[in-house]
């Protein structure tokens, strides 16, 4: 798997005319590798060429990296700090003059300017064209991993649904949802509980909050199972919910499915941001659908593809992301509706089973 992936990059770094691609430890890196080293403040990079694969590293980290992975490695130690050894393994890589290098784009900024003074007549640019791009292209093992992390989510949720009770707080839900998450071997990530006139707030943080009677919840979950991430949201309702209420949630939800229609191989992803934000906008809410339509997921929460009106990615079978429409009425309540979809040769599969009907609560 990793000589199959380290192939897929040099083609696309000669494609992108680039001479080296530089990671640092963070989820390039655990892709490629399969191996998620402490990022810290000590300079660690992978330098991959089109004839070469090299890393700097840590001197307190070396036999970690051994136990892991077979390659050259060049070291430092405190007291001598990384530029001689970064110094060293750059010259041995005998990159042309005026190289292009891609850089991982969460690199920390120190590094990079490790990078920009060891050679500084390279052109230096971002990995968002090579590993980057791979990575939105899921394999179909990283789709059961996804879709493994989603039941999980499922079955954080049904636990929520079924001990929420009016005059119980945000807080209280939100602990339910965590322990779930543990009890199934997963790593809860965010569980954001919004109730009443806080769901107005996108990323409202739960709070002592009591869940009233005659008032919506907003329940954004997200976990992670086998290094890969879950995200989801549903719509509960203390009481029975208003007319106003259940037109704008049907709003969100023909948004949502709309976006899904567009969902295809050879799209824009503009083109999905474009058809939820059109029927929320018709329907006279458009002021107050404020955020993008989705974003990629999988060893992050947030990842590329983002699926905006600006975005220029051509959606490609592999491709997992969100579709989350939302109507924010500011100092009443919000409506968000979300799935997490994976782009297959056929359309969009639903990694969720839960269904996206309103749950009501007596």
């Amino acid at each position: 798997m990793l000589d199959q992936k380290i192939k897929l990059i040099r083609e696309r770094m000669v494609k992108e005319g680039i001479s080296m691609l530089v990671l640092s430890p963070g989820s390039h890196m655990a892709w490629l590798f399969d191996f998620y080293p402490l990022p810290d403040e000590r300079p660690c990079f992978s330098c991959l060429s089109l004839n070469d694969l090299s890393f700097l590293v840590p001197s307190l980290n070396l036999e970690q990296f051994r136990s892991k992975l077979n390659y050259s490695f060049y070291t430092w130690q405190d007291e001598e700090g990384p530029n001689a050894a970064f110094t060293k393994l750059v010259s041995e890589m005998s990159l042309p003059e005026g190289s292009k290098i891609a850089v991982d784009e969460t690199m920390r900024a120190d590094f990079l300017y490790l990078i920009q003074d060891t050679l500084p007549k390279t052109l230096i640019t971002f990995s968002k064209s090579t590993v980057g791009y791979l990575r939105m292209l899921k394999t179909e093992c990283e789709y059961q991993k996804l879709k493994k992390s989603a039941l999980v989510a499922d079955n954080s949720m049904k636990a929520a649904l079924e001990k929420i009770s009016p005059k119980i707080s945000e807080l209280e839900v939100s602990a339910i949802i965590n322990q779930a998450f543990h009890e199934q071997g997963a790593r809860p990530a965010f569980s954001l509980v919004a109730s009443g006139n806080n769901a107005a707030f996108p990323h409202h943080h739960s709070c002592q909050d009591i869940l009233e009677k005659g008032k919506p919840v907003i329940i954004d979950i997200g976990g992670v199972f086998g290094e890969y991430f879950s995200d989801m949201t549903r719509m509960i309702h203390i009481g029975e919910p208003s007319d106003r209420y259940l037109f704008i949630h049907n709003v969100v939800e023909e948004a949502l499915q709309a976006a899904l229609d567009k969902a295809a191989i050879g799209k824009a992803a503009s083109e999905i941001d474009n058809a939820a934000r059109k029927v929320i906008e018709i329907a006279g809410f458009g002021e107050y659908f404020v955020h993008r339509t989705g974003h990629g997921l999988g060893l992050e929460i947030h990842e590329p593809p983002y699926i905006t009106s600006s975005s220029e990615v051509i959606l490609a079978e592999g491709m997992v992301f969100t579709i989350e429409p939302g109507i924010y009425m500011p100092g009443d309540f919000g409506v968000r509706l979300e799935e997490v979809v994976y782009l297959s040769k056929n359309g969009p599969r639903i990694l969720s089973g839960l269904s996206r009907e309103l749950f009501v609560i007596d």
